[in-house]
Order: structure tokens, then sequence, then C-alpha cells
């Protein structure tokens, strides 16, 4: 459901971007159980009633992600120097670090702004 609405979306695709993530990190926020779920996928992939999905989840993120940027290089609005796996690690990797970081430090300063902040500026760069 998230993928699709920011696909369609009509911004940038910095834009689509940071929106995706912002829907997401305000579901971590509400719900932070879910970024458990998030932070231990090596554990679910051990399990075959979850590999599956946890693959599936993981995959459709990150193909939104390779998708968006794809455009945006075709565009000009992104720049080539990164490639569009380069881009989408540094992004996924980004998000996964944060809320680590969220989640170790007790919940102690607001996910989205440090989030959106910082995807930003990754963007901004490109």
């Amino acid at each position: 459901m998230i993928i699709n609405t920011v696909l369609k979306r009509d911004i940038s695709c910095k834009e689509r971007i940071l929106e995706y993530t912002r829907s997401f990190v305000e579901l971590y926020e509400s719900y932070p159980a879910l970024a458990a779920i998030l932070l231990n996928f090596e554990t679910l992939m051990h399990y075959e009633h979850t590999r599956q999905r946890i693959t599936e989840i993981f995959k459709k993120r990150s193909e939104l992600i390779v998708k968006v940027i794809k455009i945006g290089q075709s565009t000009g609005e992104i720049e080539n120097y990164y490639t569009t796996q380069e881009l989408t690690d540094i992004i996924n990797g980004t998000m996964m670090s944060i809320i680590q970081r969220w989640k170790i430090s007790g919940y102690d300063y607001k996910l989205k702004e440090c989030m959106l902040v910082t995807i930003k500026k990754v963007l901004d760069k490109c």
C-alpha cells in the first residue's frame, strides 16, 4: 500500500524516497515492535515459515527505491555518481542504522526527524 501510494504521487523522485521513508518511520514510531522485526531479519531468515515472507518484504522495499532512483537518474534529477544499487544500499543501510540506534538509545530522540534529515542530506548530494 505504501509503495503504490508513493509511486502514484506527482512529486520528484527525491521526494518520493523521502515520502517512502516518512511512511515507514511513522509506522515504526507508532509500533516500535515492528522495528524489532526489521532488525531481527537474520533470525527470521533461519526459519522456513518466515524466510519467504521476510525476503518478499525486503525485496519489495528495495525494488521501490531502485525504481525511483532509476527514474531520477534517467531524468537527471539524481546524479549517476553512485550506481542505482549503491545508492539503494546507502539509503537502506542508513535507515537500518538509525532505527537500530533509536532502539538501543531507548527511543530517546525523534526517529522521523532524524531519519528524514539524514536521508535528505544524502539525496541532496546526489
